[in-house]
């Protein structure tokens, strides 16, 4: 084996299949199959790690540096579609804003610790996706106390309700749709300013018919952003993995932050996008006993360092 690897076609071969790997990732083409692939960027990466630890125990330097340097570039490509704070900011005094968003289809049909789980989030604002009639009716009784002003839209003929829920009144209340997809959006009011809130629900990319259907919710959903003035807040079931190009071209476009942290051995695909006019300065993933990824909760707090963010402060 060792002589085979100290061959220069057999390092030939073995390179540019590694470097096509990341290429693969990177600039992955309008393929589902690829897509599916580069969902597992974070264990390919790691793979890198791995098989460069492994060409260094063979003595292969100039595969370790390959392996090493496609792992590099994988690590940086991922963290740049993330948020980019190494670590969250630190929380000021200055009041917090919770932004909690769950998917009712991973409750496993516990009624009771899902709830629990709702409550135990202490969100401001909460978005609720996949809500059947049934599961709108249990969640209104036991959060109206909480969540005065709740706004919830069903779909007869399948999953796809969405819900929306906020415990500070909101002034304004809107649904657009992309092929009967509804979204939900609403705005809550502070001392010098209205923060809007969009809860969207993007179908999965099952095969390459569906690529135009998931590109047209995005650009439906950047499009409606985009008329909105003050902060924002974009989130939902997307059913795409952060450093896909749909969401890094409308985080691009529309200049928003991502929520979450590099993420470790995990595909999420449910996400919490804001403005720069918030900060992040917590992230954590809602789990209970029924479910290990119930939802997820943001923390935000005014980013003082955003031009004009005096001019938005707000109560909570």
């Amino acid at each position: 084996m060792i002589r085979l690897l100290n061959t220069k076609s057999t390092h030939a071969i073995i390179g540019t299949l590694l470097v096509l790997g990341v290429a693969l990732c990177v600039f992955t083409p309008n393929y589902v199959y690829l897509k599916w692939g580069a969902n597992y960027a974070v264990h390919i990466m790691f793979g890198y790690l791995g098989m460069g630890l492994l060409f260094l125990a063979l003595r292969q330097p100039k595969l370790v540096f390959t392996s090493f340097a496609c792992c590099a570039v994988l690590c940086f490509f991922l963290k740049k579609s993330s948020n980019t704070d190494i670590i969250h900011p630190i929380p000021t005094s200055a009041p917090t804003l919770n932004v909690a968003h769950f998917n009712m289809s991973a409750t496993n049909g516990d009624v009771t610790s899902t709830v629990k789980s709702i409550q135990n989030s202490k969100a401001d604002i909460l978005s609720l996706q996949e809500v059947t009639p049934d599961w709108g009716a249990i969640i209104k009784e036991s959060l109206q106390e909480e969540y005065p002003f709740n706004y919830t839209i069903y779909r007869p003929e399948d999953f796809l309700g969405i819900s929306v829920y906020s415990r500070v009144p909101t002034n304004k209340v809107d649904t657009f749709y992309y092929n009967d997809i509804p979204n939900l959006a609403v705005s809550i009011t502070g001392d010098k300013g209205q923060v809007h809130f969009i809860s969207s629900y993007i179908y999965p990319e099952l095969s390459n018919i569906d690529a135009e259907t998931t590109e047209g919710h995005f650009d439906t959903l950047t499009r409606y952003i985009e008329k909105l003035e003050g902060p924002v807040f974009s989130l939902g079931e997307y059913n795409q993995v952060q450093w896909s190009s749909y969401i890094q071209n409308m985080r691009s476009m529309m200049d928003l932050q991502d929520s979450r942290r590099f993420p470790f051995f995990d595909n999420p695909t449910d996400h919490i996008f804001h403005s720069h006019h918030f900060k992040c300065v917590d992230f954590t993933t809602i789990s209970n006993a029924y479910s290990n990824h119930l939802g997820i909760k943001g923390s935000y707090q005014i980013n003082e360092n955003f031009t004009n963010a005096q001019k938005t402060a707000l109560k909570f």
